[in-house]
């Protein structure tokens, strides 16, 4: 009973590692259909390492029972000591792991967080199926010497694992720490199965192991904040960042992080300590911005999107944003309209309202995700602005006709829909972005963009759509007159006139679609990793860590 109870226990660890994994690597590597496909090969490699590698051990000590289960009872110490020096080492050396290469990097990211304590893991389902073996008589003995039971257990407990981290450690701990939690557990298990009686004291080495392996992973847990420098200032360029808070969440680690400007004649200092920034930040991702004391929006995209927003439809009764953030673009309009904001993540609102003065009484706030709400709510709007991001880039699933379709369900006659877009600034006839374009044409009678001319690696693409004709963009001195001053320049370049798109290109692009969607395949991915190496440029190490 206690040694099932052990594979029981450390089955529910193998999963809730690997579904940890995926979270640690997604600041430094994003999220993307390769990054999981590197996850599974190295837990699958690992698992099929493991049990050659406990099948070969059970053979070498046949016989010898107490030797074996000696070893059954140590390896989950062993797999601790792992997990913890992977915690101490992954703070920093996955960022240079993603610069080298975010694909490969991501596989030997894995490879450090997974590899060792899975193949020590799985070793022991080999082990104790020795155990049951020689424990029977032959008369009485499983046909298949017990392997089927102990793989049941240990899966079953592999579904406990899952559950227990995506609805336990997630919301409540931040990922360094709930992988240590697990590392600190298989210590106490360990320690657990020595206690077997079986066990002769010359054979109850493992004792010593599970001991360092406890007090190790929880002095680091108890001093990760210290550890990860979350109170101290971090230099960047010329101006310092601190993470004032950290909010851990099914949808992604949230960030608020603020920024001071240092002074060029004193470094040592800020040029004025009234003065700071405040930004939202999803994993390393910054997702809205706010300067301080002045309490003004501190990023231009949400400008362009208002000025583009307020000449195509002046006068908007409802207002409905799909992605909430720091809750700037509602800021801007209330008052004005009725206003409905969507978001998955229910800490947004929370965390809008504590960080970025965001009233919530000017919007009503919907938990749900966004594709969910626009094709079943029966609401109708004048206008809908498409704001929604998932590790820097705009998730697949928001791209497709039938995703469009039912947003120009949701409009007006003459109602209209903001898309905001990251993209690189090198644009192929067939790329994901032109097939983005085809996909809305698709939809849309009547669509602009708009973006930056200048050269740069990558730009907020702004495109606006609607079923009737679009009015011509006419901007006048008044419409900046709420804008901070140092926007005007670049708004004006943004927005001085609409984008023109060759129409065979447009032709050539396939249209997105949910039964076929290559989206990713056609240059999106791509830029997403060129986006998460800027980022992983930009910060330093440790902040990424979470």
């Amino acid at each position: 009973m206690r040694n099932t109870t052990v594979i029981f226990l450390t089955g529910a660890a193998t999963l809730a590692l690997e579904v940890l994994a995926s979270r640690i690597l997604t600041p430094y590597f994003g999220i993307s259909l390769y990054i999981w496909a590197g996850i599974l090969s190295v837990t699958l490699i690992a698992l099929a390492i493991g049990y050659r590698i406990g099948g070969v051990w059970a053979r070498k000590l046949k016989g010898d029972d107490a030797s074996i289960e000696a070893l059954f009872a140590a390896l989950p110490a062993y797999a601790s000591l792992l997990i913890t020096l992977s915690c101490l080492i992954y703070p920093f050396i996955f960022v240079p792991l993603g610069l080298w290469s975010l694909i490969g990097g991501a596989f030997l990211a894995n490879l450090i967080l997974l590899g060792g304590p899975l193949v020590l893991l799985s070793a022991m389902n080999c082990l104790l199926i020795a155990l049951q073996k020689t424990s029977r008589s032959r008369s009485d003995n499983d046909g298949d010497g017990g392997a089927g039971r102990i793989f049941y257990i240990s899966t079953m407990g592999s579904v406990v694992g899952v559950l227990v981290s995506a609805f336990v450690l997630v919301p409540q701990l931040s990922n360094f720490r709930s992988t240590l939690l697990i590392s600190f557990f298989l210590g106490c298990l360990s320690l657990y199965a020595t206690k077997s009686p079986t066990i002769p004291l010359t054979k109850r080495y493992a004792a010593k192991w599970a001991i360092l392996s406890i007090l190790l992973s929880g002095i680091l847990f108890a001093m990760a904040d210290w550890y990860l420098g979350r109170e101290s200032q971090y230099r960047v360029n010329n101006s310092t960042i601190k993470v004032v808070h950290e909010q851990p969440s099914f949808y992604g680690n949230v960030q608020i992080v603020e920024h001071r400007t240092l002074d060029r004649a004193n470094p040592a200092t800020t040029e004025d300590s009234d003065k700071f920034g405040r930004a939202f930040v999803v994993d390393g991702v910054v997702q809205g911005q706010m300067s301080f004391p002045e309490k003004v929006c501190d990023v231009n995209y949400i400008f362009a999107l208002t000025l583009l927003g307020r000449n195509a439809q002046p006068t908007p009764n409802r207002l409905l944003v799909l992605g909430m953030a720091a809750g700037l673009l509602p800021m801007l309009y209330a008052g004005e309209c009725e206003i409905d904001v969507v978001d998955i993540n229910p800490h947004t609102l929370e965390l809008a309202t504590e960080f970025f003065e965001f009233d919530p009484e000017i919007a009503n706030f919907i938990v749900q995700d966004a594709r969910t709400y626009v094709r079943y709510t029966p609401e109708k709007y004048d206008m809908v602005v498409i704001d929604l991001f998932q590790s820097g880039a705009t998730p697949e699933y928001l791209v497709t006709s039938e995703f469009f379709h039912d947003i120009a369900a949701r409009l007006t006659p003459d109602g209209i829909v903001l898309f905001n877009i990251i993209a690189a600034a090198k644009d192929e006839p067939r790329s994901a972005y032109m097939a983005l374009l085809r996909t809305i044409d698709s939809v849309f009678p009547e669509w602009k963009i708009y973006h930056r001319q200048q050269q740069m690696e990558f730009r907020n693409m702004f495109i606006v759509a609607a079923a009737t004709a679009l009015p011509r963009l006419d901007l006048k001195d008044e419409d900046f007159s709420k804008i901070p001053e140092k926007f005007h320049a670049s708004l004006k370049t943004t927005l001085a006139q609409e984008v023109d798109i060759d129409s065979e290109r447009l032709a050539q692009a396939p249209v997105l679609t949910d039964a076929h969607n290559l989206f990713p395949h056609l240059g999106a991915q791509d830029d997403v990793n060129r986006k998460r190496k800027v980022a992983l440029e930009k910060y330093p190490p440790i902040f990424l860590a979470q």
